[in-house]
């Protein structure tokens, strides 16, 4: 019918919004040959369509901008999509609510829509914000506008003059004009001569004449690019009070204006007329009244001072700042350290004699920059002391000390003796302006605990936390709160609840990243913390605590908003606890936290048995808090989740009553899901599904594994068949260990089947569609680091877009650059028939094959030196490094799709696996995650936003808000109970899996980077978990990972179900890979870590014993003095103290299931060289001394811990 042969080249730039520029996307002219037919297949009446792609070498190269870019586009058109339909779903209501009156005018209504809809995704404006202290007016193209002082004006450029009467749209190297803008500032014109170039450069000085001066920059915010003029003096209040600001000149205070307290952030919003007022937490003196204070012939400049004064609910309380002369202000920006920090006492003025004034202290950070030779002072407001609730729990904290504010919310009790009573809430905090050295606390729970264990104030007495600049807490100070009686007094039993005080220091490391920012990040916090918490998703159980040293007692639970669930404050995680399950009164036995798998739920968590050893039916896992990044804290908070072993899910449109071996019922209702108390792994379990709406019921179903089985349902009076359901078990998530999901009742069928055909043009045809890329090599840049081979950005203006053969250049240095050779991609279908039927039957005859192959796969490190380091690579020429062939058939009657095979291989031909190249470093590894962070974090500001749309009945438009939408990850039961199931709309019939045998060649070296972490401090265990996060280093060097083949065979489910199979086999493989990585290891700290003075860094004879017995406190040659079990009990300890720190290192920086792993493997490796060596006696120090040089060789010499590590 036709046949089509073209050959192209095609060129490709995107437009990089951070440099304003088109960046190139192909970096050579990229060719390809296009072959296409379709016409009668030799030998047979259908017909054959072919699609043959032949490309040759190809060159891309694209920063995380691209990626942006395109995430941006998509959410701007979604969100013009569902905002035009909310828009036409309420012209549809209006119009028949109004039987069709107004038909007439609908076309003008949906214009309206389309209007209203499309004025929500409009260009980013630009913006002036004054903080000069002088009336702005600026220029845009002829047009003026004022900016007042204190306020954000926002304007736009408009289009250039298109080829017809509107104008069009250009962005980077093809827009011919500049975007200027002239700013005046009294009578002074500064002229910015293109804004896109000054976006997130220096700050710049301009002179206004007669020694005044102001500071300009232009920063690009999420919102608009905001041109920000100001003086050179500003004044952030970091505080949530408002402080009214003023300036002594000549003896008298000129008022300025307030300094607002700093609220929430909200959504930049402008009103009609352009105009924005300021938020109001950064005030800029203005430049007058300084140059009156510094450069007038009446003043010196030696007595300068700003007045700020708060109203208070009784009186207003005045402060003043001293300001230096400008010569000191240039000194402390030459000293080490640019920001100095003090405290201004403000007191209230009063006429009596006889009254104590109100008092207040403020601790005030002064930041100062040189720029242009001038320098730029930034003051911050801030408390002298920020109390943090980081217990998850709602806190009374009382104290008799004046001037205490919780941020942001007022609710103060009046105690009968004086002081005030604040409610905390989680997270919330409390702003400390006392004077004097301490401020104390007592505090004491908000809520009532559920089950009435009652608990009194805190112990031991009031908490004194000390005030002033360089007054902090050393340590932390451990708290509880004592259990009491319901009189008040202290319960017979004792107990109570652990909880601690601690202070959350800045590292002065991270102090010239934030010299240009508008945060000091300098104030002090003290927050109140708990050990670790307990989440309990089946509200039925309470823990208790169960210490050798004292009598049992129950630990108080309480109703989290936070969590949706009831949680408890659980103690320290070596401490024994146990459960008390509600309902029927079993305890559990007992655990400590430290049992507990690290992980986030489903088939990891680690079952719970009953007190007579019977399996509960309840798991456990721990997690690190997601409320670690919320809180700010160095203590890392382990929550221990209790859920279920087996969740029911109806899925269906009816209520069913489940019943079980026992005779249990379950009432589930359509939608919802219901707790099943029994264990699936030992006998499984037995379940009669009841409709009891319809009268029909299953025969008993026995289920014992995971997978896709199909019953029949029968009438319950008569036993004639109703129909069919589809049950499903898979593992679950973070809300039960395995779920079993019911399917809707069916009429005979598992799935819906349509029964009108396709009309599809190439149903019937076969297909032949084969793309053959010779080479492709794409190129990923950093947007962090600049193209030194670039010197001016005209250079790639000129070069972009060109059509000539040379290489175009980037403005962003190469992170890494990967080649693909030989790459295919090919898909046929046909027929078992020869038949032109386009009946039903004719459509299960046919046959697809999907199969992609690539020969070499080379991946490559640019950010090292000398060209690049090999990252992945095949070491084999005969092997093709990726193949990949899946066979199909058409869904049947069922709705079922048939998979005859899905075959993997990974340099693999059937005879011999070729090793795969694995060498990198931690370096380029943080490369890669942190163009991921910067990627997703500028792609949240696109994708939490919805609209609500709105009919104004008077004006007859359409009003349009943006709603922020809340990006937490979540969960998969929601607040009402409602089970988010997995995806499940297709099912396949798998009738051969395999995955071919792998081997893989590691290599890695540890590269520890200082700025990546925060010391860790005020928990056990802190020097050697600081030791391991910043100074130890370690290589992998050509560790050989062979992984055995993977196959699985008539296999039915849903596409997560077969992921689950090959993550569950491989995720298992790996863990007994762990002694390889271990045998490939080599510590090159041993010195550090052995507490040597002398030697190199390298291993030495003696260092396993004196680690071992620096980790448990004892010296090595106490150590070497013991023999037989001595050494083997302190050997086991120590490693497991190693194991311990890796664990709450890797924890410390978001690993921390890496970090359990490795973990079980040390400790047990520390067992498996106590238990050798126990019994040995004499000869014990020689034994150890053997060991080797590194943790491979040591493991390798004794046959106990390689045991016990592969167990692990």
């Amino acid at each position: 019918i036709f046949h089509v042969h073209t050959n192209t080249n095609i060129l490709a730039d995107y437009f990089d919004s951070n440099t304003k520029l088109w960046e190139p996307f192909l970096l050579k002219p990229w060719e390809i040959d296009i072959k296409a037919s379709r016409g009668k297949k030799q030998g047979s009446k259908r017909m054959m369509t072919t699609l043959d792609v032949e490309s040759h070498p190809c060159q891309v190269s694209f920063s995380e901008q691209l990626l942006i870019s395109l995430r941006g586009a998509s959410s701007m058109w979604s969100l013009y999509s569902k905002t035009s339909k909310k828009a036409l779903d309420i012209l549809d209501d209006i119009n028949a609510s109004m039987n069709g009156s107004r038909k007439s005018l609908f076309p003008f209504m949906k214009a309206k829509a389309s209007f209203s809809a499309r004025a929500m995704t409009t260009t980013m404006p630009y913006g002036v914000e004054n903080r000069s202290g002088y009336t702005i007016i600026f220029d845009v193209n002829g047009k003026k506008q004022q900016s007042p002082d204190g306020t954000t004006t926002l304007f736009s450029f408009p289009p250039s003059q298109g080829d017809g009467i509107g104008g069009c749209r250009t962005y980077g190297q093809d827009t011919t004009y500049k975007k200027q803008v002239d700013v005046l500032v009294d009578d002074q014109c500064i002229r910015i001569a293109h804004l896109d170039d000054e976006i997130n450069q220096p700050m710049k000085a301009h002179q206004l004449g007669n020694n005044r001066t102001i500071f300009m920059n232009v920063i690009k915010t999420g919102k608009a690019t905001i041109i920000y003029v100001t003086s050179f003096i500003n004044l952030y209040n970091e505080t949530s009070l408002d402080f009214s600001v003023s300036m002594k000149v000549e003896n008298s205070f000129q008022p300025i204006g307030i300094c607002a307290a700093q609220k929430s952030s909200s959504i930049l919003r402008a009103t009609k007329t352009g105009d924005m007022k300021s938020k109001g937490t950064v005030i800029g003196i203005p430049t007058a009244l300084l140059h009156s204070a510094y450069h007038s012939h009446d003043l010196t400049g030696d007595n300068v001072s700003l007045q700020i004064s708060h109203d208070s609910k009784t009186t207003n309380i005045i402060g003043e700042i001293q300001l230096p002369p400008l010569k000191s202000f240039n000194k402390i920006a030459t000293s080490k350290s640019p920001m100095k920090h003090f405290e201004v006492v403000c007191s209230s003025a009063t006429q009596n004699k006889n009254a104590t004034p109100e008092r207040m202290v403020l601790k005030i950070c002064c930041l100062v920059e040189i720029v242009d030779g001038y320098p730029f002072v930034k003051l911050f407001l801030q408390p002298r002391v920020t109390l943090v609730n980081n217990m998850l729990i709602n806190i009374l904290a009382k104290t008799s000390m004046p001037q205490t504010y919780l941020k942001g919310v007022e609710g103060e009790l009046d105690l009968v003796r004086g002081g005030v009573i604040h409610r905390l809430e989680p997270l919330h905090s409390l702003e400390i302006y006392s004077p004097g050295h301490f401020v104390s606390f007592s505090f004491k729970f908000a809520d009532n605990p559920v089950g009435d264990v009652r608990a009194g104030w805190s112990k031991p007495g009031s908490i004194d936390i000390p005030l002033g600049i360089r007054n902090c807490m050393e340590s932390r100070l451990d708290c509880c709160f004592p259990f009491v009686t319901a009189s008040g007094e202290d319960s017979k039993f004792g107990g109570g609840c652990e909880f601690f005080v601690s202070e959350i220091s800045d590292t002065e490391e991270s102090l010239p990243d934030e010299i240009t920012s508008n945060s000091s990040s300098s104030s002090r916090t003290v927050a109140l913390c708990i050990e670790n918490l307990g989440v309990d998703h089946t509200s039925n159980f309470l823990f208790e605590s169960c210490d050798v040293k004292s009598q049992p007692y129950t630990l108080s639970s309480f109703s989290s908003q936070l969590h949706q669930r009831r949680i408890s404050l659980l103690p320290a995680s070596n401490k024994l606890l146990r459960m008390l399950h509600l309902p029927t009164g079993r305890r559990t036995l007992p655990f400590s936290i430290n049992d507990i798998a690290l992980a986030s739920g489903g088939i990891e968590s680690t079952s719970i048995k009953w007190n007579d050893k019977t399996e509960s039916g309840f798991c456990a896992y721990k997690m690190i808090s997601d409320h670690n990044q919320l809180q700010h804290t160095s203590n890392n908070l382990l929550e221990l989740h209790i859920i279920p072993s087996i969740i029911i899910y109806n899925g269906g449109h009816l209520k069913v009553r489940i019943v079980d071996a026992s005779g249990n019922e379950l009432i589930v209702d359509k939608g919802k899901f219901s707790c099943l108390q029994q264990s699936l792994e030992e006998t499984g379990v037995t379940i009669l599904i009841d409709f009891i709406e319809i009268g029909c019921a299953t025969s008993p179903l026995r289920i014992n594994k995971t997978g896709l089985q199909v019953t029949v349902v029968k009438s319950t009076p008569t036993g004639s068949i109703i129909g069919s359901m589809a049950i499903q078990t898979i593992i679950g998530a973070k809300d039960s260990r395995y779920v079993i999901k019911l399917g809707p009742l069916k009429d005979g069928n598992v799935a819906n089947v349509k029964d009108s055909p396709s009309h599809s043009l190439l149903e019937n045809d076969c297909l032949r569609f084969r793309v053959r890329w010779s080479q492709m090599e794409v190129t990923f840049l950093d947007t962090s680091k600049k193209n030194n081979s670039v010197s001016d950005r005209n250079e790639i203006s000129q070069k972009t877009l060109s059509n000539d053969s040379v290489k175009k250049s980037t403005s962003y240095a190469k992170v890494a650059h990967m080649i693909l050779n030989r790459f295919t991609v090919d898909y046929q279908k046909a027929f078992k028939d020869n038949t032109v039927s386009i009946s039903r039957t004719s459509e299960k005859c046919a046959r697809s094959q999907f199969a992609m192959i690539i020969k070499g796969l080379h991946l490559i490190d640019c950010t090292t030196a000398l060209g690049g380091t090999t990252v992945i690579a095949s070491t084999s020429k005969e092997t093709n490094i990726f193949e990949l062939c899946v066979r199909t058939r058409d869904a049947g009657d069922m709705g079922v799709r048939t998979v005859d095979l899905l075959e993997l291989k990974l340099a693999n031909n059937k005879k011999h696996s070729d090793e795969i190249i694995l060498n990198t470093n931690e370096a380029f590894l943080w490369s890669l995650l942190d163009i991921a962070s910067r990627t997703k974090n500028a792609s949240l500001d696109f994708g939490g936003i919805d609209t609500l749309v709105k009919w104004n009945t008077e004006t007859e438009t359409f009003t349009v808000e943006a709603i922020d939408l809340s990006t937490e990850p979540q969960e998969n039961i929601d607040e009402e109970g409602n089970y988010r199931s997995p995806r499940t709309d297709s099912l396949y019939a798998i009738k051969n899996a395999c995955v071919w045998p792998t081997t893989f060649l590691v290599s890695f070296k540890r590269q520890p980077q200082t700025s990546r972490y925060q010391k860790v401090k005020n928990i056990r265990g802190a020097k050697l978990v600081d030791y391991f996060t910043k100074k130890l280093n370690f290589t992998i060097s050509s560790a050989r990972l062979k992984f055995s083949g993977f196959q699985v065979t008539n296999v039915k489910g849903p596409p997560d179900r077969i992921i689950e199979l090959v993550q569950t086999f491989y995720t298992s493989q790996m863990k007994m890979k762990l002694l390889t990585l271990l045998s490939a290891t080599s510590i090159d700290e041993w010195k550090q870590l052995a507490g040597r003075d002398d030697g190199d860094k390298g291993f030495i004879e003696g260092d396993i014993l004196r680690t071992a017995g620096n980790l448990t406190g004892k010296s090595a040659g106490f150590l070497v003095k013991k023999v037989g079990e001595g050494v083997g009990l302190g050997l086991t300890i120590g490693a497991s103290e190693v194991g311990n720190g890796i664990q709450n290192m890797s924890e410390a920086i978001g690993i921390g299931a890496v970090g359990a792993g490795v973990n079980s493997a040390v400790s047990g490796i520390g067992d498996g060289v106590g238990s050798t060596v126990q019994g040995v006696g004499e000869g014990t120090s020689k034994l150890i001394k053997g060991a080797g040089k590194g943790v491979g060789q040591i493991v390798g010499g004794v046959g106990g811990g390689i045991m016990l590590t592969a167990k692990g």
